[in-house]
């Protein structure tokens, strides 16, 4: 349906009828946190090894980034998580 509020725009969802409901459809999204969320996280633990900067490196670990070179994301292949941005085939990402 569309959404005034999107201007006009649909957002797609999958959701499940199953055991779990919609936590169940894996809809092969890989997604960081924001940096504010994990700098928070660590402010909450106490802990400075959960904050941003810690973690990034695990995230550019495991990622395989497929992309124009962006010193945001790895900036070599080396991980198993095929990382990417995402197209905007079905229009419903901002253009």
């Amino acid at each position: 349906m569309p959404n005034p509020l999107l201007k006009g725009r649909r957002l797609l969802f999958s959701m499940g009828k199953v055991l779990g409901g919609g936590s169940s459809i894996n809809a092969m999204v890989w997604s960081r946190r924001h940096k504010n969320d994990w700098d928070y996280f660590a402010d909450e633990a106490g802990d400075p090894t959960w904050n941003y900067e810690s973690v990034l490196g695990i995230y550019r670990r495991i990622e395989d980034w497929q992309g124009t070179p962006d010193p945001f994301y790895s900036k070599k292949v080396s991980g198993t998580i095929i990382t990417r941005r995402c197209h905007n085939r079905m229009n419903w990402l901002p253009s």
